[in-house]
């Protein structure tokens, strides 16, 4: 049940769907979505080839949709191969229902302000979609590249590139270290968090190789570790056996 529609089957999103999600969030935190001129690198997608991989191809068409209705001609991000017929996949895509607990008093002012705010707005123009546009023209000031090695947290979208971690505290790190004749050069550079360069790299918690594109991380003891991702494959996971 739910297979066609890719809910409980849906595979890893392939590399051409990764790419599009990230020139989407790079073109959001550079400020590239705001510029004149569309900046952000273009991707396009071939038609899924699987049921299961059809929900993240819905969902980067209704990214695109979205986007294209106020930001279409400055973020280049192609999708082709959506059915033309709307079919259950597709009528409720990029809906997401956003539960916030708040007082009552603060609840009724949102609403009067929701009220107030829709005369006004653009039509077809969500809510939602006000609160995002203002956010980001809001903080538009602060985003860009301007600090050392700026360039490379954009690339890496500001994410700690840890396969196993989700913090945004980014640190640049060189793959080869400098020590060891690493360049500055940008495949040499990738963008760990406080915590996993600190604490993991340079504690001996973590070990990293290769090039940015394609970083081989090892966790764990040197020469048994508990876990070892080459670039988006895990390739070897051990559980050490408990001490008696």
């Amino acid at each position: 049940m739910g297979g066609s529609r890719g809910e409980l089957d849906c595979p890893p999103p392939a590399s051409a769907e990764l790419e599009a999600f990230q020139a989407l969030e790079q073109a959001v935190v550079s400020g590239q979505l705001f510029q004149q001129r569309p900046l952000a690198p273009s991707v396009r997608l071939a038609e899924p080839t699987s049921e299961g991989r059809h929900a993240w191809f819905v969902m980067l068409a209704s990214l695109a949709a979205w986007l294209g209705g106020r930001h279409g001609d400055r973020v280049q991000m192609s999708v082709e191969g959506v059915s033309a017929a709307p079919s259950r996949a597709t009528s409720s895509a990029g809906r997401v229902t956003l539960r916030l607990r708040m007082a009552r008093d603060t609840c009724l002012w949102w609403h009067r302000l929701e009220a107030l705010a829709r005369r006004g707005l653009p039509h077809g123009m969500s809510w939602l979609r006000f609160l995002c546009l203002s956010l980001w023209q809001a903080w538009q000031h602060l985003l860009g590249a301007d600090v050392a090695y700026g360039h490379i947290y954009i690339r890496d979208r500001y994410r700690c590139t840890s396969p196993v971690c989700h913090r945004r505290d980014v640190t640049p790190h060189h793959i080869q270290f400098r020590s060891a004749g690493g360049s500055d050069e940008d495949d040499n550079l990738t963008s760990p968090c406080t915590w996993c360069h600190l604490f993991g790299v340079h504690g001996g918690r973590i070990r990293v190789r290769g090039k940015a594109g394609h970083i081989h991380w090892e966790f764990g003891p040197v020469g048994s570790p508990c876990l070892v991702v080459h670039g988006r494959e895990r390739v070897a996971q051990h559980v050490a056996p408990l001490r008696p």
